[in-house]
């Protein structure tokens, strides 16, 4: 790649880049005022901590190589919340690398765990998220975090200070990184191809989330029902996690963890008769025990959805190669009958002919002088019998090949001629019964012949009969043909799994012509029915 393309490259990625790094800044900075906001005055503690997991959620989006870029676009958001909440800036730049460290050690976690690209879609990958990018790393990420809270003096017990932090951030990321992942990584144009009822069902949803969790959490404890009310946000959680998938349902927790933690925090609704911290400690088990099984709840359903739609289109594409394959099948059928007349007509107009002359030569050499040697007389009467015998082969293959009698004689005749030439030939007694039918096209025509054919030949080789009888008839606009014999009989589903191509080729030759075909078969014997439109029978 020269230098002028790379140069093209990197001057189209400026904006791109650019833009999503602002993005992360800006959420990053707006989510660190909304954690100081649920901070508990006088204490180190916030029920949700926003930063760390906007952090996690960019990793777990954006390509390894731009990390760097995206955390350093978060570290003027720190330090500008520095200034303003009056913490000490050098303070809030060590904790920044803390925060870097565990989005960075979460995000290689389960980036390593789910081999390059997490889906929150997937239940496998939900889990892999929740044990090492949820948990195992702020519980080892809070150990400086909580050090350096100790030395600056903002912590009485470094285990409290660990601890607090390891709830905030744990429940954070379990609420908030399925949110912003899941709907950051449709993209622009998946979200533009959403119909507006479905954005409207969603507004909804986020709507009364939003109404009942101000309406349960700001009630006075002192309330009856109290208890009962909690559960009202939990149907459209619900909701939630059956239609939209693990994306919207985060947003949904979210919703209702950023109004219970609120007055939580304030003491505000039912929290105003307990002190704040066993408040805090409640709210996060709560929404901790409502988020995880709401989480993978949505993850099942996106599986089980996603593997019906794969399921229909393996369906839409195993049809289409059917249909291919019977198409195929069709044309094969029609060559196959396209070249047996071919070679008939050769037969029959080539090679019967040279042997019908050298037949009439022997003759005429067998007739010559009487003083002829008698052992030339004697040869020329052995190659008569045999050139007589290549000529009735020829003709018999021909016939075979290409039944002529069919379009010179019809369709009884030449089934009479065919159930004749089969009982000689093996000694089996076939019997024939044919109603009146009119007449019948040429392709139809053929189909029967062939279907009695096949099915005679099938009968002889392998069930053992003595006797089959042949109906040909019709039934209104119809023409049916029954096919009976009294050998030991065939399983049809175990003749298709052999590979055998008598049945198939039945099977096929009927379906071409839009018919119908019942193969009924026990140890008694087998009966072959078909039957063929007949539109056009005079």
């Amino acid at each position: 790649m020269g230098y002028r393309t790379r140069f093209r490259r990197v001057r189209r990625l400026i904006p791109f880049v650019g833009s999503r790094a602002l993005v992360v800044g800006v959420s990053y900075y707006v989510g660190a005022r909304i954690g100081f906001a649920l901070q508990a005055p006088g204490l180190v503690q916030s029920v949700l901590w926003l930063p760390n997991s906007i952090l996690l959620a960019t990793l777990l989006l954006a390509a390894p190589r731009r990390w760097p870029l995206y955390l350093a676009a978060a570290l003027p958001a720190q330090l500008i919340v520095a200034v303003q909440s009056d913490t000490s800036v050098p303070f809030m730049a060590l904790v920044f690398l803390t925060n870097c460290a565990d989005a960075v050690l979460g995000a290689s976690l389960v980036r390593w765990a789910c081999r390059g690209r997490w889906r929150p879609d997937r239940l496998d990958d939900l889990l892999v998220f929740l044990v090492l990018g949820a948990a195992l790393s702020p519980l080892l990420v809070s150990f400086a975090d909580a050090a350096i809270s100790m030395v600056v003096g903002m912590g009485a017990s470094y285990w409290h200070v660990y601890s607090t932090r390891v709830r905030a951030n744990t429940l954070t990321n379990v609420i908030l990184v399925p949110a912003i992942v899941g709907i950051a990584a449709n993209g622009l144009p998946r979200l533009r191809r959403i119909n507006g009822q479905r954005y409207a069902e969603a507004g909804l949803l986020i709507g009364a989330l939003l109404v009942l969790s101000v309406l349960v959490f700001s009630t006075r404890s002192d309330v009856e029902g109290l208890p009962a009310m909690l559960y009202l946000p939990l149907p459209f959680l619900l909701w939630a996690a059956v239609r939209f998938g693990p994306g919207l349902t985060g947003a949904g927790l979210f919703v209702v963890a950023l109004i219970s933690s609120w007055n939580a925090v304030h003491g505000f609704g039912a929290a105003s008769a307990t002190p704040a911290v066993p408040n805090i400690a409640a709210v996060q088990f709560l929404l901790f025990c409502i988020s995880v099984p709401l989480l993978c709840l949505a993850a099942v359903v996106q599986e089980q959805q996603a593997a019906a739609r794969q399921l229909v289109t393996s369906e839409t594409a195993l049809r289409a190669s059917v249909g291919q394959v019977r198409d195929l099948a069709g044309r094969l059928i029609s060559a196959q009958e396209a070249e047996r007349a071919h070679i008939a007509r050769e037969l029959h107009d080539g090679v019967s002919q040279h042997v019908a002359a050298m037949a009439i030569a022997l003759s005429a050499m067998k007739s010559g002088p009487p003083e002829r040697n008698a052992t030339i007389n004697q040869e020329v009467e052995r190659l008569q019998s045999h050139t007589a015998a290549l000529f009735e082969s020829v003709r018999d293959l021909s016939h075979q090949l290409h039944p002529s009698v069919l379009r010179r004689a019809g369709l009884v005749t030449a089934m009479q001629s065919l159930c004749t030439a089969v009982s000689e030939h093996h000694e089996i007694r076939i019997s024939l019964r044919a109603d009146d039918i009119g007449s019948v096209p040429e392709v139809p025509a053929l189909c029967i012949y062939r279907v009695t054919q096949e099915a005679l030949r099938n009968a002889v080789a392998h069930s053992g009969a003595k006797s089959i009888s042949v109906v040909l008839g019709r039934e209104g606009n119809r023409l049916t043909l029954s096919i009976t014999d009294d050998g030991r009989g065939f399983d049809p589903a175990t003749a298709r799994r052999r590979g055998g191509l008598g049945l198939v080729s039945i099977e096929e030759r009927v379906r071409l012509e839009q018919g119908d075909l019942v193969v009924d078969s026990d140890a008694s014997g087998t009966r072959i029915t078909a039957w063929l439109p007949l539109e056009s029978v005079a």
